[in-house]
């Protein structure tokens, strides 16, 4: 609300309001309200919204490109019919991520950590898998960027580490140094496993790559490859035994008493 209140005084700037409870007070006093039509979460600590608020930004971002004369109106109808596309492909992602965790139930349930590395492109989708694989499985879990791990990352690698690729169409030397990364990682840990949405064949045919639908535009490709991150989490979870009804350390905010201004 304070971000808010000082964006309209210090540059009358237009707000939107991307919520999934349009009637709160914070989207009351935006200018406009765009609803993901998500409804309040229903299980602890997992964001099934986050397709939604990532679809809603991206469906805005063109939106207003349109409105600018950035895009043609054809370029436009092009791009919804490439999201149109993937979201079709969501229900079988879902899927195809039930079925790699049941092949390879014992290995997950019994990971001391993870470590999920793909393109910059990939950011949000990276930090995502590393806030619901720690607060859902309750193990260390890391989510960077290729060239996160390059500098640092890759120092805490270890035999019984299991670590996640993502693979994209996207810039040819980012995809091989990648490959180099995890030729690399290989030689110390046997728990590598790739999620392509390449659409090629992977290069070791280990079985230990989860091969999703194809995504051209590297942009685009967060849509899915969440999914199987979110869906790993839930089932680990539950395989390890976690009830996630019942919620951890409760009073964590209010024992350390952080003050509201921050830090």
């Amino acid at each position: 609300m304070a971000a808010l209140k000082k964006a309209h005084a210090a540059s009358q700037a237009y707000t939107i309001a991307v919520t999934a409870q349009p009637d709160s007070e914070l989207a009351g006093q935006c200018d406009a309200t765009c609803d993901l039509l998500t409804g309040k979460e229903t299980i602890p600590y997992i964001t099934l919204s986050f397709q939604a608020i990532v679809l809603t930004l991206m469906l805005l971002g063109l939106r207003s490109a349109a409105d600018q004369g950035r895009l043609t109106e054809l370029a436009a109808n092009q791009e919804l019919d490439d999201f149109s596309l993937i979201i079709e492909k969501m229900n079988y992602t879902v899927q195809q991520a039930n079925d790699f965790y049941r092949k390879f139930t014992i290995d997950f349930t019994n990971a001391p950590e993870f470590t999920a590395i793909g393109a910059s492109v990939l950011a949000g989708t990276l930090a995502e898998m590393q806030t619901k694989f720690t607060e859902i499985m309750r193990v260390p879990s890391r989510g960077y960027t290729l060239a996160q791990f390059t500098k640092g990352g890759y120092l805490g690698a270890h035999e019984t580490h299991r670590q996640f690729y993502v693979e994209l169409t996207t810039n040819p030397t980012v995809m091989a140094q990648l490959q180099a990364v995890k030729d690399y990682e290989s030689r110390l840990t046997p728990h590598i496993y790739t999620i392509s949405l390449t659409g090629e064949a992977p290069t070791l045919k280990d079985e230990q790559t989860l091969q999703l639908t194809a995504v051209e535009d590297p942009y685009k490709a967060p849509l899915l490859a969440i999914i199987p991150f979110q869906v790993l989490a839930w089932f680990i979870a539950k395989s390890k035994g976690i009830n996630l009804n019942h919620p951890i350390f409760t009073d964590f905010h209010d024992q350390i008493k952080i003050a509201e201004t921050g830090i």
